[in-house]
């Protein structure tokens, strides 16, 4: 069963994971990511990405060889600011490795996000996105996330895409279970984790 926990953003797995995410970003972008390279490539992207980070999920299932854990998602929301006068967060660092994704990883990933988000009074969640991700926003799209203008600074671009979400705070956020199962428990490193919602 996959599970997903609360995890700092310097977890080993986290950062591993973020590392892949860099890795499968630098094959789709390679124009933007050799700017990346000139400033200091990942360690600098992932420093600079950590600011304002709130919450890191990893998403584990079991290896199919031998049935020990293995990381195959990653997931975080960062306080932003915007305009609007509602309470809004990032949905940043999604991610799956190829070989499983369409198993229900990053719907579970995003529920978890969305509840937790909620659960603190988080009114929208935004993120963005590129147009070389169609896996990406197929999912988004599903869960219910709209085309919006960008926000917190960021310029438009023709090769990104920027989404959100209203949330519904203090109830319960709605996301389809993945096929094939529950999403299972979202969980911090050290125990059960509980919305306040």
């Amino acid at each position: 069963m996959l599970r997903v926990r609360l995890v700092p953003w310097a977890s080993p797995d986290a950062r591993a994971l973020r590392a892949a995410m860099y890795a499968d970003v630098a094959e789709r972008y390679p124009q933007g990511t050799a700017e990346v390279e000139l400033r200091g490539g990942f360690a600098v992207l992932d420093a600079e990405a950590a600011e304002g980070i709130v919450a890191m999920l990893v998403a584990h299932d079991a290896d199919p060889a031998d049935d020990t854990p293995r990381a195959v998602g990653c997931a975080g929301l960062r306080s932003v600011t915007t305009p609007d006068p509602v309470h809004v967060e990032e949905v940043r660092k999604v991610f799956v490795r190829p070989a499983v994704r369409r198993r229900g990883a990053a719907t579970a990933m995003l529920g978890a996000l969305e509840v937790a988000a909620a659960g603190r009074g988080v009114q929208r969640l935004v993120l963005e996105t590129g147009r070389r991700q169609p896996e990406a926003l197929a999912v988004y799209r599903r869960l219910g996330y709209e085309e919006i203008e960008p926000w917190d600074g960021i310029e438009a671009d023709q090769g990104s895409i920027h989404l959100g979400k209203d949330l519904c705070p203090r109830e319960a956020v709605s996301t389809p279970a993945p096929r094939g199962g529950s999403i299972g428990a979202v969980e911090p490193e050290e125990g059960p984790c509980r919305p306040s919602c």
